[in-house]
């Protein structure tokens, strides 16, 4: 990251605290404004090919209690949760008293976009046909037994305007591999075994590779993102097209994280990912910083010679003026983002034409599969609960992802008329099922659980206990 966790901490706690002598104005700003902008009016809802999850495998949780109003010009004093004046260690505390007061409180002031009602369903596109030599758009990414997800991940990507897929896998025992090389045989992907990667990880390994291969040298725009990050365009007919018309001179654009929680959904289940989890985080929220990550879609212009995680590197200072970064709403950012950095600030953030939907938990029980996945004997309980604590936000309503249903539908369907596939992705399934029930059934992964699905707090809450969490590690 380049820096510290301490170190930055640090640094935020001073700001923190320069912040609070601003805390009369806050008040005054925030009179009259506590409570989020009345909604855009949204299209009217069309029968959607997927059903809506059932209360039962996906209920809404409980919102968290507004904040109070300001009264007299006066900010009242902060009030913790029952369940966080329990669990909250003394730093998370003190974090959250002094963000009570500070521009840093996370709130849904911000943006034009309408997120909890469901506008008409999106129209469905072609399949682009691209010209001699060139690859389109094409998705690089990285997985490690993610099998039940991998189907609806390209579906849905297919739908919304990208080309071509190019994905790495190591080590995985749930048939991911097998799913990848049917569809590499179906014509839907190319499918990289990783399994011998060398460095500091498999992912930058993979990355590494991944730019001497044919379908990323002749791509015009490369994407690089995990299954379970789903690109949200949010204008137009919420295609990569709408999104590109908006934007024509950009050759990088940050794709930030919306990062949703589990919102009360506990079982693993063969839903839709995009149509099960609806509760996220707040759109103003700058602290912790991974909640203002973001991914990059660039333009393949040469303008960067190495491809990382979160961001293209190394800018070529011949093609350093031909390069213009911009973020989720469309605005300018290169200043900001051009030679370092991976995530948002207050000056750059926007959603309101593209987002990230970054689905890092799924259900509770996907959760134990994750943090389960590439550990021999035993879970670190402590890491596992940190980083729930850090990804389960379940703040705000957000939907506005499931008009691209039909669409996708369509595109899984399709894909699943095959035998082999729709077998491999079953079975896949059957193995996630079976693990779920293997972890459930070991006292630390059951005692983790239990853990995670008592940890309800409100965002301020949440950010505080991150904090306090980062300054730890």
């Amino acid at each position: 990251m380049g820096f510290r966790a301490s170190q930055y901490l640090l640094a935020f706690r001073a700001r923190i605290d320069r912040a609070q002598r601003l805390a009369t104005r806050e008040a005054r700003e925030a009179a009259g404004k506590d409570q989020p902008p009345a909604p855009i009016a949204a299209a009217p809802t069309v029968d959607r090919t997927a059903p809506a999850p059932s209360p039962s495998t996906s209920p809404s949780p409980t919102p968290a209690a507004p904040q109070q109003a300001t009264t007299r010009g006066k900010t009242p004093p902060a009030t913790l949760s029952d369940i966080a004046a329990r669990i909250m260690p003394p730093l998370a505390v003190e974090n959250f008293h002094k963000l009570h007061a500070s521009p840093f409180r996370p709130h849904n002031r911000l943006g034009m976009v309408n997120e909890e009602e469901l506008a008409g369903a999106y129209a469905p596109r072609a399949l682009r046909d691209l010209p001699p030599g060139s690859t389109g758009r094409v998705i690089v990414g990285c997985m490690k037994n993610e099998a039940p997800y991998i189907a609806e991940w390209i579906a849905y990507h297919r739908a919304i305007g990208v080309d071509n897929f190019l994905i790495y896998t190591n080590d995985c025992t749930d048939g991911t591999s097998e799913i990848l090389d049917r569809m590499q045989q179906m014509g839907l992907l190319q499918h990289r075994n990783n399994d011998g990667w060398k460095g500091n990880s498999p992912q930058q390994s993979a990355l590494n590779k991944a730019l001497k291969e044919p379908l990323i040298r002749d791509a015009d725009w490369i994407i690089h993102i995990d299954v379970d990050e789903f690109i949200n365009v949010r204008c137009g007919n919420g295609t990569l097209d709408d999104f590109f018309d908006r934007v024509p001179d950009a050759t990088n654009v940050a794709m930030t994280w919306r990062l949703f929680g589990h919102g009360g959904v506990t079982g693993l289940s063969d839903g839709f990912v995009i149509d099960q989890f609806e509760w996220c985080a707040p759109r103003f929220c700058p602290k912790p910083h991974t909640v203002w990550g973001f991914k990059t879609m660039f333009r393949n212009m040469g303008a960067y010679a190495k491809l990382s995680c979160h961001r293209p590197n190394k800018l070529r200072d011949d093609l350093r003026e031909q390069v213009r970064w911009v973020n989720g709403s469309g605005q300018d950012m290169t200043r900001e983002a051009a030679e370092k950095g991976w995530r948002n600030s207050v000056k750059s953030i926007g959603y309101d034409l593209l987002q990230l939907n970054h689905y890092a938990l799924r259900s509770a029980e996907s959760f134990l599969i994750k943090r389960q996945r590439g550990r021999a004997l035993h879970v670190d309980r402590s890491i596992g609960l940190n980083y729930w604590i850090r990804m389960d936000w379940c703040d705000v309503r957000d939907i506005t992802i499931k008009r691209n249903t039909p669409r996708m539908r369509a595109e899984f369907d399709a894909m699943m008329r095959d035998d082999t596939l729709r077998a491999l992705h079953e079975q896949g399934l059957d193995w996630h099922r079976a693990k779920a029930a293997e972890l459930q059934a070991m006292p630390e992964f059951q005692d983790l659980f239990q853990q995670a699905l008592e940890v309800k707090l409100t965002a301020q809450e949440r950010v505080a206990y991150a904090l306090a969490l980062d300054m730890e590690s």
